[in-house]
């Protein structure tokens, strides 16, 4: 795992924070209020672009491109591969 420096650079051991989750009811109180990191991606098929109808809000039932997400851990290209 990546080791990552606080002010004083003393590395910092990021392995202990392996398999720890937040509470669901705390993520989800939390996710209300927080800034969700996202990417799309425009895809070219035939001279078109592949657009899908999104299944959730705020959004819902409106055409988008393909994207999601950007999970912690996984880099931007990883991810939308």
């Amino acid at each position: 795992m990546k080791e990552h420096s606080l002010e004083n650079n003393q590395p910092v051991n990021l392995n202990k924070l392996n398999n720890k989750f937040v509470p669901l009811e705390d993520y989800s109180k939390a996710h209300a209020h927080l800034i969700i990191a996202c990417h799309d991606i425009i895809i070219e098929y035939q001279t078109k672009i592949v657009l899908l109808t999104r299944d959730n809000f705020p959004a819902k039932d409106d055409l988008w491109p393909v994207g999601g997400r950007i999970k912690r851990g996984i880099s931007i290209i990883e991810s939308l591969k």
